[in-house]
């Protein structure tokens, strides 16, 4: 994009075709913005991270604060969407580093924009509190006091939420230049018709232990049993158990509730503020049930909506300070106070189970019908690949009726689509284009994951499509948010980028 185009572009933005409203309302109502991780950034160095701080990016910190409120965000909309469900450890990791990266990426943009010359100026901001909301507004008239009062009511200062709004604004801007100035060229729309005209449709036989298990060359008890009196295979057996112990071990574990009162632990005032309110919370535990006090005071959105419960956790998975009061406690009572980076915790241990082995005699049949499974995985896919490799598709079909297995028709799809409907395999749509009428017939297995697959061409067809405004602008935006996903990509790769690690833990 030429400069002087840019400079085309902002002079329209400053006429008044920058929707400021759109830009607010996300900022004030925590909305998540949308925002493209292109690469993770909770791997990254943490030397040198001062006391209550999330990330550093090119020198500027995100304080703990700023990372905590854009995860309470993020989780406060998930638990909305699913019906205040976030019910799993694995779910509040993929939260908090979503939290993680979108706050680095909305950082790095800012810092683009201003390099860009991109600014959100003071007048802008002025217009968009005092005029453009109805929100800090009493009979049409912005009111100062409703306007600190709001903020403090969502945990924000003023200082916070213009500096947030600034952000937003300057990202927000970068977004619009983006939109107006990648515009896909006749030729692309072109060859996106001609692609979408295209249909076919596939058949093909999935070639997995879990297709194997329900067709005719199933494992049987009697197979098991039969193999487990020979020596030698029970040897292979023991082998596996002693190389998978892991697998048949649990960890000692424990459920536990908390109270969390928040602090910034950057901040000597709201630090001892916490602290007092936490005090206050544990004697009112001393005559009231926990879990009705978490669900009134705790400021942890995550577990406050199921009255504080945190469910099973092992050692690892929680901060240090926290864990190391959970594990000792005993069941049933009730913890004094303890300090982490987030604040101060208030645990219950309500339950906990010991670590376990289960012993080789107990899960013997379960890895023998496993090696036989394998083995029987091999053995069929070796027929499969012989039968390929010499295009012979009576001989695949010999090999589909005498395992039991079928072929199952993905019906017509267009050459725009990523997968193979039905299987909903990449892979198999990636093989899917190399075949043809006059070859048919996949030459390989086509491997997935787990799974593998054979492949047939069933029927090609091209059928021409009116044109669609929805696609059309569908189709503007995607190159757009493709555009703009490449540029905070390539600030990321050239960025110095620290994080506490410790956060995510």
């Amino acid at each position: 994009m030429s400069q002087t185009y840019v400079n085309q572009i902002r002079s329209a933005l400053k006429k008044g075709n920058f929707n400021t409203r759109t830009i607010v309302t996300i900022v004030i109502f925590g909305a998540i913005i949308l925002t493209f991780v292109l690469s993770d950034v909770t791997g990254r160095n943490t030397g040198g991270l001062g006391l209550g701080a999330a990330a550093e990016v090119n020198g500027e910190i995100i304080t703990i604060k700023d990372y905590q409120d854009q995860e309470a965000r993020i989780l406060d909309y998930y638990s909305k969407m699913f019906g205040g469900k976030i019910d799993n450890e694995f779910q509040r990791k993929q939260i908090q580093a979503q939290a993680m990266n979108e706050i680095v990426n909305n950082l790095l943009a800012s810092q683009g924009a201003e390099k860009a010359h991109i600014y959100a100026t003071d007048a802008e901001l002025k217009k968009i509190i005092t005029e453009d909301l109805p929100y800090f507004k009493k009979d049409g008239i912005f009111q100062s006091d409703l306007y600190k009062a709001l903020l403090a009511q969502n945990k924000m200062t003023p200082a916070g939420f213009e500096k947030e709004l600034a952000q937003q604004a300057k990202t927000q801007k970068l977004r619009q230049l983006f939109e107006l100035g990648l515009k896909p060229t006749v030729l692309e729309k072109s060859i996106e018709a001609e692609l979408k005209s295209k249909k076919l449709n596939v058949a093909f036989v999935k070639v997995d232990a879990a297709a194997l298990a329900g067709s005719s060359v199933a494992i049987t008890n009697q197979d098991i049993q039969t193999k487990l009196a020979d020596a030698n295979f029970m040897k292979n057996v023991e082998a596996y158990y002693n190389s998978h112990k892991s697998d048949y071990e649990t960890q000692e574990q424990v459920k536990a509730s908390h109270i969390l009162i928040k602090a910034d632990v950057n901040n000597a005032a709201s630090v001892e503020q916490a602290k007092v309110k936490a005090e206050a919370v544990l004697k009112r535990l001393a005559k009231e049930d926990f879990a009705k006090v978490a669900a009134q005071v705790s400021d942890d959105t995550g577990s406050k909506i199921k009255n504080g419960d945190l469910g099973y956790f092992t050692r690892g998975r929680m901060l240090k300070e926290f864990e190391d009061v959970a594990f000792a406690l005993p069941v049933g009572k009730i913890s004094d106070l303890v300090k982490t980076q987030y604040g101060y915790h208030i645990i219950k241990v309500t339950d906990k189970k010991a670590a376990t082995v289960t012993n080789l005699n107990s899960v013997k049949n379960d890895i023998a019908k496993k090696i036989l499974a394998d083995d029987k995985l091999v053995t069929v896919s070796k027929s499969f690949e012989e039968a390929l490799a010499k295009g012979d598709l009576q001989a695949v079909n010999d090999v589909v009726s005498k395992t039991g297995l079928k072929w199952t028709e993905s019906g017509f799809f267009d050459l725009t689509q990523e997968q193979v409907p039905v299987a909903n395999s990449n892979q198999l749509f990636k093989a899917a284009l190399t075949i043809s009428k006059q070859d048919s017939l996949s030459k390989t297995l086509i491997r997935d994951g787990e799974s593998q697959y054979i492949l047939k061409l069933v029927d090609v067809k091209t059928v021409e499509e009116k044109a669609d405004d929805k696609q059309a602008e569908l189709m503007d935006r995607q190159k757009s948010v493709y555009g703009y996903s490449r540029w905070v990509g390539s600030l990321k790769k050239n960025a110095k980028i620290s994080t506490n690690s410790a956060i995510l833990q």
